[in-house]
């Protein structure tokens, strides 16, 4: 229950964090630089075998620039995403992360015309990896 708790307080805060950060934000242009570093809520535990798997949440972090204005609807920009996911077995002394790697690119609609909001479609192409710890 305690975990449960943090794990809600965790997203309401970042929740009030960031629609205060929203009101400062202008709309993605061709000079806009933006950074976003995420956390995941949950894990699972799984049961394969005999072994329980438990995750941990995931970390992630994310990068866009605008590059070209003007295009369309709205302005387009590319960037890239990483992520990493950690789980282990309960009944032996293993471990293994998951790595996410990516090329991004995001196409931030104009037709809103709000400072608040950046309504944006976007596609990413990478490759996961795994890392175990034996």
């Amino acid at each position: 229950m305690k975990i449960f708790l943090f794990k809600i307080s965790l997203l309401a805060s970042l929740l009030v964090f960031s629609i205060h950060k929203l009101e400062a934000q202008t709309p993605f242009n061709r000079s806009s630089h933006v950074l976003h570093a995420g956390i995941g809520l949950g894990g699972h535990s799984v049961s394969v075998g005999g072994d329980g798997i438990r995750s941990r949440p995931m970390l992630s972090l994310t990068y866009d620039q605008g590059i070209i204005d003007n295009l369309g609807l709205g302005n387009l920009g590319i960037g890239f995403g990483i992520a990493v996911k950690p789980y282990n077995f309960s009944n032996r002394d293993r471990k293994f992360s998951r790595f996410f790697v990516a090329g991004r690119a995001t196409y931030h609609f104009d037709f809103v015309n709000s400072d608040i909001f950046d309504f944006y479609l976007g596609v990413m192409v990478g490759s996961t990896f795994y890392n175990k710890k034996v």
